[in-house]
Formats: C-alpha cells, sequence, structure tokens
C-alpha cells in the first residue's frame, strides 16, 4: 500500500515538474511538505492538477519515458544495500543476471557477514568433508558449500548446490524473509496392495567442476511392507551379490574448487545429485549434495572384496542414502558395490495417503 501511494505521489510530483507548478499544485492544501495527511489527498491534489490543464488548454501527458528508472542504473551502493537483504541462495542467484550483478553479489564483506550466520567459528569436525593442503572444506545446510583456508582459517570461497527441481520458481518467487513453498501435494489415492511401495525410478549423477563420474538411471524399483525397519522402508538399488550391477566411477573422484588466485581439488569428494521419481513420474525426492568416500572395514553384507572398500553417505528429513565402494587397484577405478535408500515411512505416508 505504501508503494502504491509513492508511486501516486512521484507521477503527481512529475506532473508538477512538467507543468512548472508550485510545489502544493492548484488547491492542494497546505500541510506538512506541501501535501495533506488525509486519505484520498493525494487524489484530491491529481485532481485538481486535471481541472487546472484543462482550464488552460494543455493536455496531460503523464511522466516521459526518459524518467523511467531502471534497477541496473542505480549507483552500486544503492545496489550493495539491496543485495545485503537476500540470504546466501538468492545473493547466488542474483548473480547470474548480468557481468555487473556478478560482482555485485560476489562483494567480500557481504559473503563474510552471511557466513557468520552459520556460526562457523569454531566448526564442527562432523561438518568437513574433505582437504587438501591449501584448504577445509566443510557443508552447512542448507546445501552450502565453504571453503576455509588451511593457516589463516579464513573464508577462501563458498560454492551453492541446488537441485534442479522447481529451481526457477525458488530463485524468483523466494526470498529471504518468505522463502518459496512448493505447492501442497494431493495423495492419489489406490487400493492396490503395498501401494506406495513400488514403480520407483531412481536417476543418481555425481559430478565435479562439470565433469561427471556417474550418470546412471535405475527403474523398476521396489521394496516391501516387511522391509520397514525404524520408521525406514529399505530400497535396493544395487545388490552386493549380483555382479551384473556393479558399476564403476568413470575417472578419479576428486571436488575440484577454485578462487580468484589458486585451485585445487580434494580427493574423494564429489557432489551428489540424487532424484526419485514415484510411479506417477512426480519427484518424491531431490536433492543435491557434496558428499565423501570415507573408508569402511569391509561391505555390511554380501562378499568379501580384495580392494579396499569405502563408503558415502546422505541424510534428510526424506529418507537415508547409503553407497559402498571397492578400489580395484588393477584398473585404478571405483567400483559400486552396493546402494540403498531408506525412504521415510512419514514420507511415504503423507505422500501416498498410506498407513504403513
Amino acid at each position: 500500500m505504501a508503494t502504491g501511494r509513492g508511486r501516486l505521489l512521484l507521477q503527481h510530483w512529475l506532473g508538477l515538474q512538467a507543468l512548472r507548478l508550485p510545489l502544493g499544485g492548484v488547491g492542494a492544501a497546505p500541510g506538512r511538505g506541501g501535501f495533506r495527511k488525509e486519505p484520498g489527498a493525494e487524489f484530491a491534489a491529481g485532481q485538481a492538477t486535471l481541472r487546472w490543464c484543462a482550464g488552460h488548454g494543455r493536455s496531460w501527458e503523464g511522466p516521459s519515458a526518459a524518467c523511467s528508472v531502471s534497477l541496473d542504473s542505480m549507483p552500486s551502493e544503492i545496489l550493495l544495500k539491496i543485495l545485503s537483504y537476500l540470504d546466501a541462495a538468492t545473493l547466488l542467484c542474483a548473480g547470474c543476471v548480468n557481468r555487473r550483478f556478478y560482482h555485485l553479489a560476489n562483494d567480500k564483506p557481504r559473503w563474510h557477514s552471511l557466513i557468520a550466520k552459520y556460526s562457523l567459528s569454531p566448526f564442527p569436525e562432523s561438518t568437513m568433508i574433505g582437504c587438501d593442503r591449501l584448504i577445509r572444506i566443510f557443508h552447512l545446510n542448507p546445501g552450502l558449500l565453504v571453503g576455509l583456508w588451511q593457516r589463516e582459517e579464513e573464508l577462501a570461497f563458498v560454492a551453492a548446490n541446488l537441485h534442479l527441481h522447481h529451481l526457477v520458481e525458488r530463485s524468483s518467487l523466494g526470498s529471504a524473509a518468505l522463502p518459496y513453498e512448493l505447492p501442497p501435494h494431493t495423495p492419489r489415492l489406490d487400493d492396490t496392495p503395498e501401494y506406495g511401495l513400488h514403480g520407483y525410478q531412481l536417476h543418481v549423477d555425481m559430478h565435479s567442476g562439470g565433469i561427471f563420474c556417474l550418470c546412471s538411471t535405475f527403474r523398476n524399483l521396489f521394496t516391501k511392507k516387511g522391509c520397514i525397519e525404524n520408521g525406514y522402508a529399505k530400497l535396493v538399488v544395487i545388490h552386493s551379490k549380483n555382479n551384473t550391477d556393479h558399476l564403476p566411477l568413470v575417472g578419479k573422484v576428486g571436488l575440484s574448487w577454485r578462487t580468484d588466485i589458486f585451485d585445487g581439488c580434494i580427493k574423494s569428494c564429489s557432489v551428489m545429485d540424487m532424484t526419485l521419481l514415484d510411479e506417477y513420474g512426480e519427484p518424491f525426492w531431490c536433492f543435491s549434495s557434496p558428499v565423501c568416500m570415507r573408508s569402511s572395514p569391509r561391505p555390511s553384507d554380501g562378499p568379501h572384496f580384495l580392494g579396499q572398500t569405502y563408503h558415502v553417505d546422505y541424510m534428510d528429513s526424506a529418507g537415508k542414502a547409503h553407497m559402498e565402494l571397492v578400489w580395484i587397484e588393477e584398473t585404478e577405478e571405483h567400483f559400486i558395490v552396493s546402494l540403498a535408500l531408506y525412504l521415510s515411512v512419514a514420507k511415504i505416508n503423507h505422500w501416498f495417503g498410506t498407513h504403513y
């Protein structure tokens, strides 16, 4: 409402300037700032101006196009003040508008103030996912990857992991004060036995710096009611006992990073994008997150493997993902020998209207 009133006053002021009338306008009542404070005062002043134009044979053409103000024409100081109200994800999206906004969005003092909100000092060791000789990297929810210099403990870089699902809506319709929320989901009722436990399709990527080491799709995934335990339904994607299911990771796994001066690669780390569709092809669970391969004594079940074994874990409110890998020395590559998803039963019941 305040914005609409400001626009009306602006149009009235431009009209007075064009007609070279006194500040109060013809018939405007005296008051603070030359305008009345009562409701409808701006409308009355505008009507008086139009009557004056009609009496003097002049027409009102409104503000000219030359008077329009664009966001990009504002001084950098004002734009920096506006950008200071954005959260990290929105600030990164604003940096994609053009070159000028890219430099403004990368203002270092602004990022230091943003990171301070995440209580980075001291960092919990559980959030560190890897390091090299120059930096240590930490994963902070929601979806921030933060790099700190090893010696100075100062900020090296900040990166955000954004899943493509509803990315445009989240970037353009949300704000720091009111984040975008997905439309309410309406369950499709069905009396099929074990409804909501079958017909899944999974697409998983592992990548870094635009280089993909894994890009695979798995169809017709299912679980059973008897596999529900501790509030999760286990969905087996790759079984350790089935050698034909095992998949190699292409190339060496590493998370690339770059600053204005230095660059590097964190070994055994990458970004995992996972999209799980239900039997109707709707996204049931989506996430994009940095992950780290950690050494483990052996796979939890199944045969023993000759190479060193590793595991990758991810967890959020919708479920858990557990991956087990083996390093094959002869071919110098990792093989995924097990992949399982643990879907939250609460999420299944909410999504399908079931009561497991």
